[in-house]
């Protein structure tokens, strides 16, 4: 039984919130017209779930530590926080959301 994009939109939000130990859901990241939640990562990946028009997507991001500002405080971060940068990104549409999603 095929969701609507409400429900799946709400499930997708309900997944970031769980990412987020709970706390507000995120606004979501707008990649080729497609609304993005990040649900998880790991030492070397972000993990992101979206919807568009009752269809499924995921979206993987490649990063690593820019380790060149390490432990440089930037503007609106926390004392220790590094900053990811993207070296990839891979959109895929699929049926369901099993899988690999990453460590929260």
């Amino acid at each position: 039984m095929d969701q609507s994009h409400d429900e799946i939109r709400k499930e997708l939000q309900e997944w970031n919130r769980a990412y987020n130990g709970g706390k507000d859901v995120d606004d979501p990241h707008i990649r080729n017209g497609i609304e993005f939640w990040r649900v998880g990562h790991n030492a070397s990946h972000e993990f992101h779930a979206g919807a568009m028009d009752g269809k499924r997507f995921r979206y993987s991001v490649d990063c690593a530590v820019d380790y060149e500002d390490w432990p440089e405080k930037r503007a609106g971060e926390d004392d220790g926080e590094y900053v990811l940068r993207a070296l990839g990104a891979e959109i895929k549409e699929v049926t369901d959301f099993c899988g690999y999603y990453g460590h929260f």
